[in-house]
């Protein structure tokens, strides 16, 4: 346990890429922060694939902080 509050978690957020740009990523996070603070979340983190660079500067522009990696093991 890292935090006293609990946490929420974005498991995907994909916007298609004829709508990128417009707002609608920006829409959708506020959205998702606005339910994490209803339930009394004290953090909302997420998870990207390394190499998406865009998406690294979406979620930096937003106010995210990039604090370390995931990792995984398939069973």
């Amino acid at each position: 346990m890292e935090y006293d509050a609990p946490a929420a978690k974005v498991s995907a957020l994909v916007v298609d890429e004829r709508w990128r740009g417009r707002g609608v990523g920006k829409a959708l996070v506020a959205a998702l922060e606005d339910e994490a603070l209803t339930r009394g979340c004290g953090l909302l983190f997420l998870t990207t694939n390394a190499r998406r660079a865009d998406a690294h500067a979406f979620y930096s522009r937003l106010g995210f902080d990039h604090t370390g990696r995931r990792y995984a093991k398939k069973l």
